[in-house]
């Protein structure tokens, strides 16, 4: 449970603390690892973002999270040279104007909790890291649709590129969220409930799924919000390694 707190002065909060007690994430082998989300068809199709707190050092090719088990139209990963990819194979109309945003420069496989995030407003792609734009480009395939299947964190379809290292925090909303909300998310680290709004967070009624990974016992990842799209567990363990925000809270 959250133990963090907030001054809510100027209807804004600073953190002045986040005690980790309670708090836990989950450690992926990168061989066999990941969790099974259950049927895809909570996934918006008109507009999207999807929030993942990550820690690895591996130089593999490797999936944060993956929308569909056999096409992959929502993919979050990270690239055997430390750089993110956000990516939308949109599937319909023969998967025409898809898109993905894959900077290069800055390795992010260096051992060290980072936030990433990927939005979709409908039109526009934007990729975040530690609640920094990094990337935008264009996607206008809109309505997107998925391979009716499962939902995975932690692995790429066919059983291939598992995640190597821990995650935490996964946040799936049916909108884009805005620079400032990103930033609220990311500078509070795992203190901050996505089920809540707080500050310049705003978007919790939005949320379509919500895993904070705070159980620490078990084999069931259970979604915080009410839509109950728990994940099943393999193989992943929990750690008490977990993030603790940014350095510049809003």
């Amino acid at each position: 449970s959250d133990t963090s707190v907030y001054d809510e002065s100027d209807a804004d909060f600073t953190l002045s603390a986040a005690a980790q007690t309670g708090n836990y994430s989950l450690s992926f082998d990168g061989s066999d690892d990941y969790v099974d989300l259950g049927s895809n068809t909570f996934l918006p199709t008109t507009a999207v973002t999807i929030s993942v707190w990550f820690k690895t050092n591996s130089n593999s090719d490797q999936e944060l999270f993956n929308s569909d088990e056999s096409w992959s139209t929502y993919t979050c990963r990270i690239l055997s040279n430390g750089t993110p990819q956000w990516r939308i194979y949109p599937l319909t109309n023969g998967n025409s104007g898809w898109q993905e945003l894959n900077p290069t420069g800055t390795d992010y496989s260096d051992n060290t909790w980072h936030h990433f995030v990927g939005t979709w407003s409908g039109s526009q792609m934007v990729l975040y890291l530690d609640a920094t734009s990094i990337a935008t480009g264009s996607m206008t395939t809109s309505p997107v649709a998925f391979n009716p299947d499962n939902a995975e964190i932690g692995r790429y379809p066919g059983g291939v590129q598992y995640f190597n290292g821990n995650l935490d925090e996964i946040g799936i909303w049916n909108e884009a969220l805005t620079a400032s909300e990103i930033t609220t998310l990311y500078n509070t680290g795992s203190g901050l409930s996505a089920s809540s709004n707080s500050g310049n967070y705003t978007s919790s009624a939005n949320l379509q799924s919500y895993w904070n990974f705070n159980e620490g016992t078990g084999t069931t990842l259970t979604d915080k919000t009410s839509n109950g799209n728990d994940g099943t567990i393999n193989g992943a363990t929990w750690s008490t390694d977990v993030p603790s925000g940014g350095t510049n809270p809003p």
